[in-house]
C-alpha cells in the first residue's frame, strides 16, 4: 500500500469524510452514508484501531503515520458525531475563506453569536406576546404587567456573554494532547447542539501542532475567540 505525505494526506482524509455527508442534493434527497458514520462513530473515546470497521470506510486511515494516529481517528470520529463543514467555497484557501472559518477558536465565536442570537429572540417572543384578556373590565393589574414587561425587556436584550462557553474553552486551550481528546468531545458536543459547522481540515492540523513549545494553535485559536474574529467584537 502506497504511503501518502502527511499534508496531501490530511486533505485526503478529510475530503473523503465529507463524501460520507455530502450536502443535501438538489431535489432534498439525503445521500449521508449513515452505516459509515455510525462505524466511524465507535471511535469515539477509544484507542486508534480500537474500532476496526472504522478501516472499511475511511481507508486513508490506514496510510497515517503512527505520530499521527491519534489526530486522524479523533476527527474521523467526530466528524462521525457532528458531520457539519463549512461550504467548499469559504474552505477554499486562504483567499475565500471566510473569518469565521479558520480555525476552532472561530467555531466557538460563532456557537456564542448563535446563543445569544437565541436569546434575544426568546426575549423578543416573550414580550411581544399579547397580554392576557383582563377577568373584568375594572382589573387594576394591567398597569402591573406592562411595567414587569418593561424591565423584562430593558434586562434581556444586554448581550449574554456565555461565561459557559468561555469556561470550557479555557480548559480546552489548557489541555495537553494527552487530553484534549475528553476536553474537544465535550466542546463538539456543544457545536452540534447549535449546528455550528467546523473546519475539519483546519482541526486535524492543528492537533498535529498541538504540543508546540510556542503553543502557536492555542494562540490563534484564542485571538480568533476573543480577538477580530469574535462576533461580540
Amino acid at each position: 500500500m502506497q504511503r501518502i505525505d502527511t499534508a496531501p494526506l490530511d486533505e485526503q482524509l478529510i475530503q473523503a469524510l465529507h463524501k460520507l455527508a455530502p450536502p443535501r442534493a438538489p431535489n432534498g434527497k439525503d445521500r449521508t452514508n449513515r452505516a459509515a458514520l455510525a462505524a466511524l462513530r465507535r471511535g469515539l473515546g477509544q484507542t486508534p484501531g480500537a474500532a476496526p470497521e472504522m478501516f472499511r470506510y475511511l481507508h486513508e486511515l490506514a496510510w497515517v503515520r503512527p505520530d499521527r494516529e491519534n489526530d486522524a481517528f479523533l476527527v474521523a470520529s467526530l466528524f462521525a458525531w457532528h458531520p457539519l463543514a463549512w461550504s467548499a467555497a469559504e474552505d477554499d484557501g486562504e483567499r475565500t475563506r471566510a473569518p469565521w472559518t479558520q480555525n476552532f477558536g472561530n467555531s466557538l465565536a460563532r456557537l456564542i453569536a448563535e446563543l445569544n442570537k437565541n436569546q434575544r429572540n426568546r426575549s423578543s417572543s416573550a414580550t411581544s406576546a399579547p397580554p392576557a384578556a383582563p377577568a373584568d373590565s375594572d382589573s387594576e393589574e394591567r398597569p402591573m404587567s406592562t411595567t414587569s414587561t418593561t424591565s423584562t425587556t430593558s434586562t434581556s436584550s444586554q448581550p449574554r456573554l456565555q461565561p459557559g462557553v468561555e469556561r470550557r474553552f479555557v480548559t480546552l486551550l489548557a489541555a495537553d494532547r494527552e487530553d484534549i481528546d475528553h476536553q474537544l468531545r465535550a466542546v463538539v458536543g456543544l457545536l452540534r447542539q447549535h449546528d455550528v459547522p467546523v473546519n475539519w481540515l483546519q482541526l486535524l492540523r492543528d492537533l498535529g501542532g498541538w504540543a508546540r513549545p510556542d503553543r502557536d494553535v492555542q494562540r490563534r485559536w484564542a485571538r480568533s475567540f476573543w480577538g477580530s474574529g469574535s462576533p461580540e467584537q
